[in-house]
């Protein structure tokens, strides 16, 4: 079992993820709760402040890799388990971490003034 694709993966995307919430941030930060609630497709997210719809996605994600990572560790120390079944617990760990990147891509892009119909 090798754990530095799936973390250097998971890792990369999670700083991309955080310098575009801390980009979007700086440029909608003016108008971000009048702009952002009103261009918000989420129903909730009228609710939540800016920065903490921003940073939720990539703060989600960097749990998740944590936790992903420690899992095999803690519950099967021996890792006799996962030798067999290694690579779809390593494409799941990456699938997760991209979709909750893509989501995160379109609350960026609706929090700049993307339409989405």
């Amino acid at each position: 079992m090798d754990f530095k694709t799936p973390v250097v993966t998971s890792l990369v995307l999670i700083a991309v993820m955080f310098a575009a919430s801390a980009v979007t941030f700086v440029m909608i930060f003016p108008s971000a709760d009048i702009a952002f609630a009103e261009a918000s497709p989420v129903r909730w997210m009228h609710l939540a402040f800016v920065p903490v719809v921003l940073f939720m996605m990539p703060s989600i994600a960097l749990f998740l890799t944590v936790v992903m990572a420690l899992v095999p560790r803690i519950l099967i120390p021996q890792g006799n388990g996962m030798k067999d079944r290694w690579l779809l617990y390593e494409f799941i760990w990456i699938g997760v971490v991209f979709l909750i990147g893509f989501s995160h891509a379109v609350i960026i892009a609706t929090s700049l003034g993307m339409k989405f119909t």
